[in-house]
């Protein structure tokens, strides 16, 4: 019995021997997570920001909590904030936790988002057009306390308080470009939106009456308003009968004519004569009056201010006379085409016979022009005596002829004119200062000595049996009358 008590107790101790042999486990340490540290937001825009902060040794998740909201869950050291509003303050902070432990809240950081841009004004349009005004409008933009309009690339941009602008002083029939953009500016904002889109619009043309007239009167009132110039009334008539249409009557100041020197046709000068009350030469002076008439009476008037009138001589025809005169209702434009009559007691437009004269003497010039040689026929003695008892004489006949042609003044027809052509005679010129000398074709009344410029028609030579006979069937130009004659002499 005793063995087996010693057995038993050996036993007991080697067991309890191995059971001491063996390590003791340790106890695990409490976990403990620090406050996330330098927070930051980035990317901030009007309803969104990213915000970062540095990882934290131990955490598995955040939690985000922004405002004093509830708590947003993060799975990374990272959170894209969404829906926030545009100009607004937001305050934020982070926690880091791992199961059931959880750090401290971080600092607050704070972030603002900004202000919606303005919107680009839309609608943009231009109504009540005229020939110079326009309204320009658009649609009014939220939060705007103003507008800038831009006019054709005007870097001075017109500052205006609503949503649409008067403009004023544009030129008829012109398109301009223009834009818009808001503006914003108080206390805490001052800033502009996009410029919108360009638009574009067109002023309207300026009406225009445009007239036919038919019917000329004039009169020369010689040298009454200076002695530098020469004045002529002139009206014009729509309708021949003058009961009705337009009608136009207007003082024309001219260059002046010396009679007493060269008494030449009563011609108005060409030019433009443009309205002004200077009374200087090529001006129109004096008050213009611009009529509508209806069966005889005067419906309507408008007196005229400023505008040209152009008038062209045509030695043969008469004038072409137009008009370009801004009035109240527009332009108005009239063109008249034919003779003015232009009358004068000392002057007689009528047809004049010279009769027939004789041949004083011819000089030949050779290689006078390129490839022209020249005649000139001298006139003696007066002619025809009219009924009045005076007569009529010519002072030169230049006849152009090819060159190398002697002997005597080819047979045919002579063009009068300016140009030194074959085959022409020299026409006399309303602006020749009378030198006794190359004075070319001129028709001497020989009682007063009168000299008029035969300007166009014809001189035509015939050989009758060894003897000239030359016809002359002339016009003075702008109406100044018709001049027919005959010279006689022998083939030298």
């Amino acid at each position: 019995m005793k063995k087996l008590l010693k057995l038993a107790g050996f036993c007991a101790l080697v067991i309890g021997l191995a059971v001491s042999c063996e390590k003791t486990p340790e106890t695990p340490e409490p976990l403990n997570l620090t406050a996330p540290v330098n927070l930051a937001s980035s990317g901030v825009t009007t309803t969104g920001a990213t915000l970062t902060w540095d990882a934290v040794e131990g955490a598995e998740r955040y939690n985000v909590r922004i405002n004093d909201g509830d708590p947003i869950l993060a799975t990374s050291n990272t959170y894209a904030a969404a829906e926030l509003s545009p100009e607004s303050d937001y305050t934020w902070a982070v926690q880091a936790f791992t199961g059931d432990v959880y750090s401290e809240w971080s600092a607050d950081a704070t972030f603002s988002t900004p202000a919606s841009p303005l919107e680009v004004p839309t609608n943009l349009a231009a109504t009540e057009k005229t020939q110079t005004t326009a309204t320009l409008t658009w649609d009014i933009v939220e939060r705007a306390t103003g507008y800038e309009v831009r006019i054709d690339d005007n870097e001075q941009f017109i500052p205006v308080a609503e949503n649409s602008y008067d403009l004023t002083d544009l030129t008829a029939e012109t398109q301009y470009t223009w834009t818009v953009r808001a503006i914003e500016k108080n206390e805490t904002m001052d800033r502009a939106s996009e410029w919108a889109d360009e638009a574009t619009f067109t002023t309207l043309p300026i009406p225009v009456t445009e007239v036919t007239f038919t019917k000329a009167v004039g009169t020369d009132n010689g040298t009454e308003i200076s002695a530098d110039t020469n004045n002529f009334l002139v009206e014009l008539f729509e309708s021949d009968a003058e009961s009705d249409g337009y009608r136009i009557s207007f003082d024309l100041v001219s260059p002046k004519v010396d009679r007493d020197v060269f008494l030449q046709y009563l011609g108005i000068p060409n030019g433009d004569y443009n309205l002004a009350d200077t009374r200087a030469p090529y001006t129109v002076t004096g008050k213009t009056v611009l009529e509508l008439v209806a069966d005889g009476d005067v419906a309507d008037s408008w007196e005229i201010t400023e505008g040209t009138f152009n008038i062209i001589g045509v030695y043969s025809e008469g004038y072409v006379v137009t008009v370009e005169l801004p009035y109240q209702e527009g332009i108005f434009r009239g063109t008249y085409e034919g003779k003015i009559d232009v009358t004068n007691g000392n002057y007689d437009a009528t047809v004049k016979n010279m009769g027939t004269m004789e041949i004083a003497g011819i000089a030949y010039k050779s290689a006078a022009y390129a490839g022209v040689d020249t005649y000139t026929l001298t006139v003696t003695g007066e002619g025809q005596i009219d009924g009045n008892g005076s007569g009529w004489s010519i002072l030169e006949v230049p006849f152009n002829v090819a060159a190398g042609v002697e002997g005597n003044i080819p047979e045919g027809k002579y063009t009068i004119t300016g140009d030194n052509a074959v085959n022409t005679v020299r026409a006399g010129y309303r602006d020749m200062v009378y030198t006794g000398q190359n004075i070319a074709l001129q028709a001497v009344q020989t009682s007063n000595n009168a000299l008029y410029a035969i300007g166009s028609g014809s001189v035509t030579v015939t050989h009758v049996d060894g003897n000239y006979q030359i016809v002359i069937d002339g016009e003075v130009p702008y109406g100044g009358g018709r001049y027919i004659g005959t010279i006689t002499g022998a083939i030298e």
